[in-house]
């Protein structure tokens, strides 16, 4: 887009953590973009007689597939030309396979695509579209899917949405636990016993496991526990700060 002639506009430098993968264009972009929210990639206007072009694009992974297209519609040249069309090119960030805020309500969208449009003094333009294949669309519905996982797993669970756990009761009795239960229950007790003395019995001898292959498992097993450690420590931390806040 820079080599063909676009210039990015950034939202303020305080929102640049707020979108995953980061953008470092943000940070070196000298053009701020007049709204909160949006950022977009702008041409100037120099037509004298070709309206500028307002793109918008749908859920994807953001401009890129776009860059061809808008590329070509930026060719001038030949007889007749009298300037580059101008072209404002939106970036929608939370249907562009980004982790980061919710969408934006129509209403916020619609007025703050009016301003960067007033910013620069377009009130009459063309809107421009593109269909993407059909492909393309389920794609980023699954790559969205698996965005959504990831951000809930690299959530700390005090941030999550509550859970409330009913507890069944038996009919007659509130004591009274069902056979499947207490099976289940006599099961793993009896595993527990089981594992720690064939564990210790079998497994132990150096049959097994070599001299060499020890200090292997060793490494594994050091390195899951300091694994298991920072992840306790992660949701410890979130669990502080909520309770600092309702505290």
């Amino acid at each position: 887009m820079l080599y063909s002639g676009f210039h990015f506009h950034r939202t303020s430098l305080t929102c640049f953590v707020e979108l995953f993968p980061f953008r470092p264009l943000t940070l070196i972009s000298a053009y701020e973009s007049p709204v909160k929210h949006l950022t977009y990639w702008h041409r100037p206007h120099t037509s004298k007689t070709r309206l500028p072009i307002l793109f918008i694009h749908g859920i994807g992974i953001g401009l890129y597939p776009y860059a061809n297209f808008l590329r070509e519609l930026n060719n001038g040249g030949g007889e007749g030309y009298d300037g580059d069309v101008g072209i404002i090119a939106l970036e929608i960030m939370p249907i562009s396979s980004r982790i980061t805020r919710s969408a934006l309500e129509k209403d916020v969208m619609v007025r703050e695509i009016q301003t960067i449009v007033r910013h620069f003094g377009c009130w009459v333009l063309n809107l421009c579209f593109e269909k993407i294949p059909l492909e393309d669309y389920q794609s980023a519905k699954r790559f969205r899917r698996l965005r959504i996982r990831l951000s809930s797993e690299l959530t700390p669970c005090a941030y999550g949405k509550p859970m409330v756990l009913i507890k069944r009761r038996a009919k007659g009795s509130e004591h009274n636990r069902s056979l499947l239960c207490a099976v289940v229950k006599w099961l793993a007790d009896l595993g527990v016993v089981v594992v720690f003395v064939y564990g210790s019995v079998a497994l132990a001898s150096q049959v097994f496991i070599s001299l060499g292959d020890a200090g292997t498992v060793i490494a594994r097993y050091i390195i899951s526990a300091i694994v298991c450690r920072l992840v306790l420590r992660y949701e410890l931390n979130g669990l502080r700060d909520v309770l600092t806040r309702e505290g």
